[in-house]
């Protein structure tokens, strides 16, 4: 049984302010509080309900809060706090997708490097943006929920700045894929106008269909044209080779992805709500 009850005004300051009692008073009021009903109930009403509902709101916010990513952190720097967050739900932002890129391209540069030739690399480069495309705005509901449905950003505006982030991991992982082939050459880097023709196609192409569908149509395309203009070149020790990575083929790309960026330009209100479609 309890035979002695702490002060009052040692309660109240403990409900109210511990910050300013010492640590050996504190320690000695929170062991009495254990065992002493009358002296909690002295410190529940010193406290008062709103004190208790503040801490227990601080509670929940905490916990409820969502985990900041990595690439939302790295975003946050550029872009501000919430339109950070909704650019970073993105789905081809995530580690998991991009370890799966970078071991993808790791792959292809050691088979290039085993075989002394760019073509794997070449061929498959373009293909990396568009994969990454069509994971961000493919069909189901965003991955931001209700904070993208809310954001003024929702529409043109959040797609386009999440293409803009999409494009610039690819890139940057390609781009250090391509300083590993072997023989370090301009054509190394002739992939970047076609993953730019193909990302920026399918985006004007999806203001018409969904988005699988226009990265689907772009990524066959790219195949068809890749074996037309290797058949039609002849003889061929490489896909750098062909007609595709060539000055025609280069400037062909730099204008669909000039074309394309005026598609998406006038047509950007039909991005207002993609999931329709």
């Amino acid at each position: 049984m309890t035979t002695w009850h702490a002060p009052a005004e040692a309660l109240a300051r403990f409900a109210t302010s511990p910050e300013t009692l010492d640590e050996a008073t504190a320690s000695s009021l929170e062991a009495h509080l254990l065992g002493c009903a009358a002296c909690r109930q002295a410190v529940a009403a010193a406290a008062g309900p709103a004190p208790l509902a503040a801490s227990w709101a601080g509670v929940a916010d905490r916990v409820d809060r969502p985990h900041r990513t990595l690439g939302e952190r790295l975003l946050g720097r550029l872009l501000p706090e919430d339109v950070a967050r909704v650019v970073a739900a993105t789905p081809a932002l995530r580690l998991s997708w991009l370890a799966g890129v970078v071991a993808v391209v790791a792959a292809v540069v050691v088979v290039a490097r085993q075989t002394g030739t760019s073509t794997p690399f070449l061929a498959l480069a373009p293909l990396v943006p568009l994969a990454g495309v069509a994971v961000a705005f493919g069909q189901g509901p965003d991955p931001a929920g209700e904070a993208a449905l809310a954001s003024p950003l929702y529409g043109a505006g959040l797609l386009l700045r999440r293409t803009a982030a999409v494009l610039a991991t690819s890139l940057l992982v390609l781009a250090a894929g391509s300083l590993a082939l072997p023989g370090l050459e301009l054509r190394a880097v002739a992939w970047v106008l076609p993953a730019l023709g193909l990302a920026f196609g399918a985006l004007a192409l999806s203001t018409w269909v969904s988005p699988l569908a226009a990265t689907t149509v772009a990524a066959g395309a790219w195949l068809v044209a890749l074996q037309v203009s290797v058949l039609s070149s002849g003889p061929t020790d490489s896909v750098g080779d062909s007609g595709l990575f060539g000055p025609v083929g280069q400037l062909t790309f730099a204008a669909l992805a000039a074309l394309a960026v005026a598609g998406v330009t006038t047509r950007r209100a039909q991005f207002v709500n993609p999931e329709v479609r």
